[in-house]
């Protein structure tokens, strides 16, 4: 395992930031918390290791990540962003129709991912 965390700031645009709890011993396991994050007022979010982050792009939108360890594709986890667990944290914010990647596509449920066991 690998968490990381992340600093996550739009240099252009505005982002709708969702940080969804994966640790498996922190009181929040499972829950959510969502965001707006706007380059013109320089605002940025900072996620903790552990927790899973799902970024949707309010405008088109140029984002820097600043990450505490190099990117390991064998630790790499998510969360399909529709999935029960999260889904209120998009209503109203994402269309009916949006682009997805395939990476994005083939992630699991909340329930078939495997909580983070260090962090």
């Amino acid at each position: 395992d690998f968490p990381r965390a992340l600093i996550v700031r739009p240099i252009v645009g505005m982002l709708w930031d969702v940080a969804l709890d994966l640790r498996k011993d922190s009181p929040g396991y499972g829950t959510f918390d969502c965001t707006r994050v706007n380059s013109e007022h320089w605002e940025a979010v900072f996620i903790p290791a552990g927790l899973a982050l799902g970024v949707f792009g309010k405008t088109d939108a140029i984002v820097v990540y600043e990450c505490s360890d190099h990117f390991h594709e064998e630790s790499f986890t998510g969360v399909k962003w529709d999935d029960p667990q999260v889904r209120a944290a998009w209503a109203g914010i994402v269309p009916d129709k949006v682009q997805l990647s395939q990476k994005d596509l083939d992630l699991p449920s909340f329930a078939e991912t495997a909580p983070i066991e260090r962090w």
